[in-house]
């Protein structure tokens, strides 16, 4: 299949816009679908096209990822059309699929992002999508950081609870799932071109990539995935971000004495995070004896940019602890290669290579040169984790299928939409 993506440059979001519906052009073949829509007064659309398919799909276990089903619906009973939400720290994208689960192919045919401080609660804005699209599907896909407990989002990230059956009830859904994001990123990477992302760190030594991909994401929190490649490939979920934070000797170890409550147990995600970025730096002040100027991590970033050597020096020794917390995961997974996706990596994206990230990364004994060979890319997550959750539930629901190939056929038109969205947000 051949995806032709025309992202106008006349396209405007006026004020007030919160998103926009994509205007989705699909070809297979010499078949040819369109869907048009246009929000907001003097909202612009867009030409995208995004494709996820599925040649064959190793069948698992979806109740393992948080499902809920309701009395009433058959196995074999499955409407067309999928909801797919992947829940950002400060955008929720919404997607509707058609799906066709016995040839393995899923089309997106509508998506939009949405503010989601400006809504109370997720079923508002999954209502609202489905009124401007003007579907009723009754499959909801929900990725988002986290795990299931007990039909509850456990996350410290979201904007609001989540509750399976209370989300489904609400919106009259028959089936509702949900994935870590991170993990639905993971499942984007097969459809990925690597080589033409932004690369941190080359590779040594090596003609082609092999091996596991590592996807780590660095936002308001800290979450790790891994893509396994293989004839029945398959996506590793993880909460590494939740291990004990390890200090290297010396600065990290008196920085972590500040930051912790002795004999506590703290987790990487409380430093190598947004949140965390800015505990390092009061820790710092405090170290340096010191008053913390700056009140979150963006004007720490600004600053350090500006020649402030506290600033500076917080960012030095943060993207450092980050480098040695990745190598480990690559160690650990023994990774063909690394993506890095999240509001940090964008944050700091130019400052990773003026800093002992890299350094850090390669310092591990013995491991140092199986590392070297490991490249480190940056992925702007943009809608892979809709494109990933949709490939997850083919994965998943394909009946009868015993091994996995998969391709996603995708232009990267989806950064537009959410730049162009925040200038409108500003104008407002």
């Amino acid at each position: 299949m051949n995806c032709a993506v025309d992202v106008g440059s006349d396209v405007d979001l006026g004020p007030g816009a919160s998103g926009a519906i994509m205007r989705v052009a699909v070809g297979h073949g010499a078949n040819h679908v369109r869907h048009d829509r246009t929000v907001g007064e003097g909202g612009g659309a867009y030409d995208a096209s995004l494709h996820v398919q599925l040649g064959s799909a190793e069948s698992r276990d979806a109740s393992a990822y948080g499902s809920v089903e309701f009395e009433g619906v058959e196995h074999g009973d499955r409407s067309p059309l999928l909801l797919v939400a992947d829940i950002g720290s400060s955008h929720v994208r919404m997607g509707l699929l058609t799906q066709d689960l016995d040839r393995g192919n899923s089309r997106i045919i509508a998506c939009r992002a949405y503010e989601g401080s400006a809504h109370p609660r997720l079923e508002d804005i999954v209502h609202s999508f489905c009124e401007e699209v003007a579907q009723r599907p009754k499959e909801l896909v929900v990725a988002g950081s986290g795990y299931i407990h007990a039909g509850v989002v456990v996350s410290r990230q979201l904007a609001w609870p989540v509750v399976l059956d209370e989300v489904a009830r609400v919106l009259g859904l028959g089936r509702i799932h949900f994935l870590n994001t991170i993990e639905a990123v993971a499942h984007a990477v097969p459809g990925i071109d690597l080589n033409t992302l932004k690369c941190l760190k080359q590779g040594v030594g090596k003609s082609e990539l092999s091996g596991p991909t590592v996807v780590v994401g660095v936002g308001r929190g800290l979450g790790v995935a891994a893509w396994l490649p293989g004839c029945q490939s398959r996506v590793l979920a993880t909460q590494a971000g939740q291990m004990q934070l390890a200090a290297k000797v010396g600065l990290e170890q008196e920085l972590l004495e500040k930051i912790s409550v002795a004999g506590a147990y703290t987790s990487c995600e409380v430093l190598l995070s947004l949140p965390g970025m800015h505990r390092l730096y009061v820790a710092l002040c405090a170290a340096r004896n010191r008053y913390p100027r700056h009140e979150d991590a963006r004007s720490i970033v600004a600053a350090a940019n500006d020649g402030d050597e506290l600033a500076d020096e917080a960012l030095n020794v943060f993207c450092g602890w980050l480098g040695a917390f990745i190598g480990d995961m690559a160690a650990a997974y023994g990774a063909g290669s690394v993506c890095l996706v999240g509001g940090v990596i964008s944050l700091i994206e130019e400052r990773f290579i003026q800093s002992p990230f890299v350094d850090r990364f390669l310092d591990k004994g013995v491991m140092r040169p199986l590392l070297q060979r490991v490249p480190i890319y940056v992925l702007d997550r943009g809608w892979q984790g809709v494109v990933g959750a949709a490939r997850w539930h083919l994965e998943v629901h394909r009946p009868g299928a015993d091994t996995c190939t998969a391709t996603v056929d995708t232009d990267d038109v989806h950064k537009p939409t959410i730049e162009r969205q925040n200038h409108a947000n500003k104008q407002a």
